[in-house]
C-alpha cells in the first residue's frame, strides 16, 4: 500500500508540473533559523541538504532535482522510487516559496520550517 501511495504522488508530481510555467526562485543558498540544514539552489535544480528522518533528527542527507514553481507557490520536483530521501521529501513534506522563502510544512504536524536566503 506505501508503494502504491508513493508512485500515486510521484504520478501526480510529474502531471502537475507538465506544462506548467517554470517560476525559478532566486539562486542561492537557503537556511532555517538555527541548524546545519540548508537548500541551495540554481537556475533549474534545488539541492536539498535537510533532515527527513524524524526518528534521527540529527542526520542531513543530500539530494539534488529539477523543480517547478506552480502558480499558488508550490514547489515541485521529481523523485525517484529508489529514493527513501526523496519519498520523504515529497510525502511527507509541503515545500512552498512565499514572501521570499522556501518553506517546508510538515504534512503529519503542520509544523512550518522556513529558509531564507542568506549571503
Amino acid at each position: 500500500m506505501h508503494r502504491l501511495k508513493a508512485l500515486t504522488v510521484l504520478f501526480f508530481l510529474v502531471v502537475t508540473a507538465c506544462g506548467t510555467p517554470h517560476r525559478p526562485i532566486p539562486a542561492g543558498t537557503y537556511h532555517p533559523e538555527s541548524g546545519n540544514e540548508k537548500i541551495v539552489v540554481v537556475p533549474t535544480r534545488v539541492y536539498f541538504h535537510v533532515n527527513v528522518d524524524k526518528q534521527k533528527p540529527d542526520v542531513i542527507g543530500s539530494r539534488e532535482y529539477p523543480y517547478e514553481v506552480l502558480p499558488d507557490g508550490r514547489i515541485y520536483f521529481v523523485v525517484s522510487s529508489n529514493s527513501t530521501f526523496g519519498l520523504r521529501l515529497a510525502m511527507d513534506y509541503e515545500w512552498v516559496w512565499r514572501d521570499g522563502k522556501i518553506v517546508r510544512i510538515d504534512l503529519e504536524t503542520g509544523k512550518q520550517t522556513p529558509f531564507a536566503l542568506r549571503e
